[in-house]
């Protein structure tokens, strides 16, 4: 009766082996989820789950990343689209900042201010003055409120 116990566990066990190995000879480590037990532990270079830094994982992030189930995701999924964002607004932005037009404003001062000519002019004081000059070369809100700040004036 033992005997028959052992021959059926033995039978048993050799074809579980003859099935694993027909099924991994189709397999690419790292590219599929592992079908053995005792590879929970390795890493994904060797055909396992725990990710350890290699090129594996990067293999294994792009395929989770293609099959785009977003809760599957783990930390390099979200690095590498991270840094794929990052690479495209940093191309466009500076693409703009380098390249387009810049807005026509129609004076020479920031935020389309007229220089004061004439009988105006004579009027006016010499705290007056000096913030139109100062708003004249000033070239951000910031350096404009300063300006107003200092000289008087309307903050907005």
């Amino acid at each position: 009766m033992q005997d028959d116990f052992k021959n059926a566990f033995a039978a048993r066990l050799k074809q579980q082996k003859q099935d694993d190995r027909k099924a991994e000879r189709g397999k690419l480590k790292g590219l599929s989820a592992p079908t053995k037990g005792d590879v929970q532990g390795l890493p994904v270079r060797l055909g396992g789950t725990t990710r350890d830094g290699s090129l594996g994982d990067f293999r294994s992030a792009f395929d989770t990343i293609t099959s785009l189930n977003i809760k599957e995701w783990q930390d390099e999924e979200y690095g590498i689209v991270g840094v794929l964002l990052l690479s495209v607004v940093t191309l466009v932005l500076g693409f703009q900042y380098a390249f387009a037009d810049a807005p026509d404003l129609g004076t020479n001062f920031a935020g389309g201010m007229e220089m004061t000519r004439g009988a105006e002019r004579e009027q006016m004081t010499d705290k007056q003055i000096m913030l139109e000059r100062c708003l004249g070369d000033a070239y951000s809100g910031g350096e404009q409120r300063m300006c107003k700040m200092k000289y008087g004036g309307s903050l907005f």
